[in-house]
């Protein structure tokens, strides 16, 4: 009876630890790799082996010293291997060259003075079975213990069913161990010899039978739900990552495109050779965009067309290697214009993976447009200058016509010749013109704005024909023709009357030899005049 149960027990223990090494071997190797996976299927691996070792002396009782060794060495191979199924489970890795040292270490140790302990007494004693069981039992029940704690542990984290279900079972294969070695430590009687007449004996064998059937059927079921959920949360986890790496792939493709559509020129540079520019870029240096790939590693400096002097070659890489940043101005060569462009170049330290070379990044915005509104605005500042100039210098010419105007008025009221008095007359008007011109000098000058009068044109010539005969003279005739009517008009007389004399002065001076200049007004009601009628 007691060897067919021990049979029994030794050919459960073997299919089921075949089982569990093919199922935690086929998942280690196609669906995870994780450590405790591996250590697990080897402690059933030395557990098969350690009960294989086992058949020979139960069958044959007169076995040789190898087939003690052996049962002796196995025996106290499986703890340690039991235990570090735990750690790696506890540490997320394979347990450190230490860890695995010690143990094993330790359990050869056992394995050694058990053997050299039972040497003297046969292979069927009390004595051998006592030496070689009790310590084993210890061993086998604190490693389970051990390893419950850690598949427990693992379970209350990720929230695994069959993590705490194997916990369940290491924790009573353990407690069990534990009673076993209890159990031999208080007898003295059982023994191979007399195993099919011992009661206790056989009724052992019975017990031992029935729990290890238990926790191997309950160890199965909680590695098995253990690895189903841990495929499931692998899938979940790659789902996830996949997903992650879609968005990370349009978020990625969504920045170069941000970088491909920017105005700014933007490059990366590893050691002084381009590795990446966009489209602003190469459309400020003269590039096609067929001719980006073969501008790659190619030297900065003969892209840009960067002079020797450069602040920007002189000063980038130090202030880079300094500080990680860098911003100044630059000159950048057009290949196909030759223009030298001026650029204000950002420079900043890219991270560079693990094995790479340091990566520089730059964005260059073109100064040009910035260059002429500088130019445009010195160019109002002066203007602006002047303009005040002039309203200081027209003010001071204000004064001296006002003395003219003064002498010549108290000229008229004397009793002169009429040629005299006209051409005093002449004097007088002609001061008064440059007395309202130099008004609209000091207005400029003071950003005022002109003094719009109702006034009739027709008028305003007449008043002016004297001073408009003496600007054309000799071969030129000046004519008049006039419109019929009143003109009136609402403008700057002054101004109008400047532009007069401009357009009468252009036409003589274009005029070689002999011609006529006329002054034509008249009413016009054209399509290309604003609404209402018009005065030309």
């Amino acid at each position: 009876m007691f060897r067919m149960l021990a049979h029994a027990s030794l050919a459960m223990q073997t299919a089921f630890s075949c089982l569990l090494v093919c199922l935690l071997e086929f998942y280690y190797r196609r669906i995870a790799r994780e450590a405790w996976l591996r250590w697990f299927a080897w402690s059933w691996v030395a557990q098969a082996a350690y009960v294989a070792s086992l058949w020979i002396p139960l069958d044959n009782r007169d076995s040789g010293m190898l087939t003690r060794a052996a049962a002796s060495l196995l025996g106290f191979v499986v703890p340690p291997t039991i235990a570090l199924t735990g750690i790696a489970l506890w540490r997320g890795r394979t347990p450190s060259r230490t860890w695995i040292g010690v143990l094993y270490a330790s359990g050869l140790a056992a394995a050694a003075i058990t053997f050299a302990a039972g040497l003297p007494y046969p292979l069927d004693g009390v004595q051998v079975l006592r030496i070689h069981n009790i310590p084993r039992y210890i061993c086998y029940g604190f490693a389970s213990l051990l390893t419950a704690w850690a598949f427990a542990r693992h379970g209350r984290q990720h929230r695994l069913t069959g993590s705490l279900v194997t916990a369940g079972a290491w924790a009573f294969f353990g407690a069990i161990n534990l009673i076993r070695a209890w159990q031999w430590s208080m007898t003295s009687t059982w023994s191979l010899r007399v195993a099919d007449s011992d009661p206790g004996l056989v009724l052992l064998s019975l017990i031992v039978f029935v729990t290890n059937s238990v926790v191997w059927v309950v160890m199965s079921i909680g590695v098995g739900l253990l690895l189903t959920e841990t495929a499931e949360r692998s899938e979940r986890r790659a789902r996830e990552a996949f997903r992650e790496l879609q968005e990370a792939q349009t978020e990625r493709s969504r920045l170069a495109q941000l970088v491909e559509q920017s105005r700014d020129a933007i490059l990366v540079v590893s050691g002084g050779q381009l590795r990446y520019l966009n489209g602003a870029a190469a459309n400020l240096l003269g590039y096609a965009a067929d001719q980006i790939p073969s501008l790659f590693m190619k030297p900065l400096d003969e892209v840009c067309g960067i002079a020797a002097d450069d602040p920007m070659r002189v000063q980038l890489d130090g202030a880079i290697a300094a500080a990680g940043v860098w911003e100044g101005q630059s000159e950048w060569r057009n290949r196909l214009t030759d223009e030298r462009i001026p650029v204000l170049v950002g420079a900043f330290a890219m991270s560079a993976r693990e094995g790479d070379a340091a990566s520089t990044g730059l964005i260059g915005r073109d100064r040009r447009a910035r260059v002429r509104l500088e130019e445009e605005l010195r160019q109002a500042q002066r203007q602006e200058a002047l303009g005040r100039l002039a309203g200081g210098i027209a003010h001071d010419f204000n004064n001296l016509l006002t003395v003219m105007m003064g002498y010549a008025s108290l000229a008229l009221e004397e009793g002169l010749s009429d040629p005299l008095r006209q051409n005093i007359g002449e004097v007088l008007n002609a001061a008064r013109r440059a007395a309202a011109i130099t008004d609209r000098l000091r207005a400029f000058g003071r950003r005022q704005a002109m003094r719009a009068t109702a006034f009739d044109l027709n008028a305003l010539v007449v008043a002016m024909r004297g001073t408009l005969d003496k600007l054309v003279e000799g071969d030129v005739e000046l004519a008049y023709d006039l419109f019929g009517g009143v003109l009136p008009v609402r403008a700057d007389a002054g101004q109008i009357e400047q532009v007069l004399m401009n357009l009468v002065l252009n036409a003589r001076q274009s005029i070689d030899g002999c011609g006529r200049v006329v002054v034509r007004t008249s009413r016009s009601t054209a399509d290309e005049a604003p609404a209402g009628d018009a005065v030309l």
